[in-house]
């Protein structure tokens, strides 16, 4: 790697923070030096007070400008004290628990620099045995939470190796225009070792930046090894959703179906959901629909989503995908296709899941047969409280709502809907469209 003198202005500043793990940024540094890469950048490395010897074995790697904290300030505050001294027009930050790969750096600066829309560049990050850890972030159409599509994939399938657009890239190698750092403010330090840089990425959209998937750097992932990098995950899952509830889009069927595939319900194994090949015209054509919807979303394309919608015999027989496309119909006010819909899901699978979706559906209908009050308040009920242990706390008020409409005044539904909307924050909607919008995590 190139390593810019002090009077040499760097492309890039690559901002390492680490936490005790010597072994590990000892090994990211040295595979730093030893890089074939002609982008000329400097190093800094933020020790959060580690305890092992961090600090000594720093000084055998002079030419990287080190910050010393006393205490643990955890990832978030760490990488915006590395960038406030950055002298490179790119911020790259890496973990220390990487091990970066010849030509890993160019394909990312390539990126910002082909493009001034492009405000954060994700890697491809693979396991110790050459699998696919990293490929981009998707996020569930199910429960809208993030995740690694392909993730245990061989590092040479197609579908990891193709450049692309994505919601949101790990922080673990990632680049971001130094002055869009910036303008960002940062990462958020209310957050403490997970999900700031998701809390970064829906910001970036929010100021119409693109982030960019770019397989062309590629590194390896020890993942996960500094010591609590977990301990505050709940709470920091918690703060993410309750922040970003209204604009969290589903993405994952439009993430497939541009690679030929589709994340599918398989009958049998529990009707788990699982990436597979699409095989014909015909399938491609029925997984289109909801990736229609979902892009359609992305754009506030109500037109687009309704076309998709009204076209209800055309979907894919699949009870998870067609239960979520009838309520998203129903807040657009398509209650016949809303309907047909849920009666698909329900003769696939008559799952728990599919008749607390058809009960909540009945009953914004109110259309619930006789004798059905109990039941459709314990379903709404449960619904609730499993959208609440998931952070999703506009889904949890709107299933206590339903539980108080079908059932009186319970204390129980009373309680969740005060808590839920307390963590909402502000739980009003502003009509169908904003409705419909709010269901797909993508009101704006």
């Amino acid at each position: 790697m190139t390593i810019a003198d002090a009077s040499t202005l760097p492309a890039v500043t690559v901002v390492i923070p680490a936490f005790n793990k010597m072994e590990l940024t000892r090994q990211c540094l040295s595979a730093l030096r030893s890089l074939q890469d002609p982008v000329p950048c400097e190093v800094v490395v933020v020790d959060n007070a580690s305890a092992d010897g961090t600090p000594a074995m720093l000084r055998g790697f002079p030419w990287a400008r080190t910050v010393r904290n006393e205490e643990n300030l955890g990832f978030a505050k760490a990488c915006n004290q590395g960038a406030r001294i950055a002298r490179g027009r790119h911020l790259v930050f890496l973990n220390n628990d990487t091990i970066p790969l010849d030509g890993w750096l160019e394909p990312l600066v390539k990126e910002a620099e082909a493009d001034r829309r492009v405000g954060m560049v994700g890697s491809r990050l693979l396991y110790e045995n050459g699998t696919v850890q990293h490929a981009g972030v998707a996020f569930s159409r199910q429960t809208r939470i993030p995740y690694h599509p392909y993730r245990f994939m061989p590092s040479n399938a197609p579908c990891v190796n193709r450049r692309k657009e994505m919601q949101a890239v790990t922080a673990a190698s990632v680049l971001i225009p130094r002055e869009t750092f910036a303008l960002m403010e940062g990462f958020c330090e209310d957050y403490r070792n997970g999900w700031e840089d998701l809390d970064l990425c829906v910001r970036l959209r929010l100021a119409s930046k693109l982030i960019i998937y770019q397989p062309r750097s590629c590194l390896y992932h020890l993942e996960s090894q500094s010591p609590g990098r977990m301990d505050r995950d709940d709470e920091n899952k918690a703060r993410f959703f309750r922040k970003w509830q209204g604009l969290l889009l589903s993405d994952e069927d439009a993430h497939y179906l541009q690679d030929g595939a589709c994340m599918g319900w398989v009958r049998g194994g529990r009707g788990a959901a699982r990436i597979r090949p699409l095989h014909s015209g015909r399938e491609r054509a029925q997984w289109s629909r909801p990736a229609q919807v979902q892009r359609a979303a992305a754009e506030a394309d109500l037109p687009s989503m309704r076309a998709a919608l009204e076209d209800a015999p055309g979907w894919p027989a699949d009870p998870h995908v067609l239960a979520w496309a009838g309520l998203i119909a129903h807040s657009l006010g398509l209650k016949p296709a809303a309907r047909l819909f849920m009666e698909r899901a329900q003769a696939i699978q008559d799952s728990l899941e599919v008749r607390i979706w058809m009960a909540t559906l009945l009953g914004m209908e109110g259309a619930l047969p006789d004798g059905a009050g109990v039941q459709g308040k314990a379903l709404a009920l449960k619904a609730a409280k499993d959208a609440e242990a998931r952070g999703e706390f506009l889904a949890a008020f709107r299933g206590y709502e339903r539980a108080l409409d079908l059932g009186g005044g319970s204390r129980e539904a009373l309680e969740g809907l005060r808590q839920s909307a307390l963590a909402l924050g502000d739980a009003s909607t502003g009509g169908q469209a904003a409705l419909a919008l709010e269901f797909l995590g993508a009101g704006r």
